[in-house]
């Protein structure tokens, strides 16, 4: 019986039983690694995991976020069908507001106004008759901002 325990005992071992030993042991924790790391990145089975955004670049200002522009209020004057003030979505154009207020009268000098401009929240929008002053046009809007 005692010569059988003599086997078990590590002292007992030979070279090449201690190599063997280790390379198993060095291959079972290359193998646990690799299992490891290929389903690292999973996460929960069935769960949606968001991308993450890049990171990022410097000297290029990121986009700001996209809110709604707020509406423009007009006052439309002069020669219209309903002259009144009048809330219209932003980037609204001269002849939006003219439409809004009923369109324009039969003695509305149309050619004096430029229905393609831009409005301007506050403005008034004056529509003159034939052979009336037109109004002076608006100062020019800008818009860059200044930094």
């Amino acid at each position: 019986m005692r010569a059988h325990l003599d086997r078990l005992d590590p002292r007992g071992l030979g070279a090449a039983d201690a190599v063997s030993l280790l390379v198993l042991l060095g291959c079972a924790g290359l193998l646990t690694f690799a299992v490891w790391s290929a389903t690292a990145g999973e996460g929960t089975p069935g769960v949606a995991v968001p991308p993450t955004p890049p990171p990022p670049v410097l000297g290029v200002p990121e986009p700001a976020a996209t809110a709604t522009p707020p509406p423009v209020v007009v006052h439309v004057a002069g020669q219209v069908a309903r002259p009144g003030v009048i809330t219209l979505p932003a980037g609204a154009r001269v002849a939006d507001a003219v439409q809004a207020a009923g369109g324009l009268t039969p003695t509305a000098w149309v050619e004096s106004i430029n229905l393609a401009r831009a409005l301007v929240d506050g403005e008034q929008v004056r529509v003159p008759a034939v052979g009336e002053t037109p109004p002076p046009p608006p100062p020019p809007t800008s818009t860059v901002e200044d930094d």
